[in-house]
């Protein structure tokens, strides 16, 4: 990590650790936010617009329809982070005919991302926003891809 890049201290620091390396330190919730007229009014077509979606989705059959597609692109923007080279189109033909996707492909990355946020969402009408939680989807990331020998569903000891 370089500690150059962060230059605004309002969302926190960066750390030299005891080991020599830097980490990052998020300032203490909630951060200051300037609420001018500009601001007031997003904010109020935002809640606007989720009311909209949300009176529709009553009225769906099966809400998953509409937000799956939104759950893929996520998923690829993400996956992409992790230098994945995987596309959108590359998922959904996975999803047609999984067979044909390569073994060692970035689709298996992006198509565990979509399986671990599906669970995250579903387990959190069970679950608090906890460790156990954050492990059992780092498990489903961690399947059958790159990396899948480092002590998946384990938090890092080093």
């Amino acid at each position: 990590m370089n500690p150059e890049l962060f230059k605004s201290t309002e969302a926190g620091r960066t750390v030299k650790t005891f080991t020599g390396y830097w980490a990052f330190v998020p300032a203490p919730p909630p951060p200051r936010i300037d609420y001018d007229a500009a601001l007031t009014l997003l904010l109020s077509q935002a809640d606007a617009a989720l009311s909209e979606l949300s009176g529709l989705g009553r009225y769906l059959p099966n809400p998953d329809l509409l937000i799956a597609p939104y759950v893929k692109r996520e998923a690829v923007a993400s996956s992409r982070i992790e230098g994945t080279q995987a596309d959108l189109s590359d998922l959904l033909l996975d999803e047609i005919e999984p067979k044909r996707t390569p073994p060692g492909s970035d689709v298996y990355e992006i198509r565990n991302y979509v399986a671990a946020l599906n669970l995250g969402i579903r387990k959190l009408s069970e679950l608090p926003l906890a460790s156990r939680l954050i492990r059992d989807l780092h498990k489903v990331l961690m399947q059958d891809v790159r990396g899948q020998e480092k002590t998946p569903g384990d938090f890092r000891k080093s």
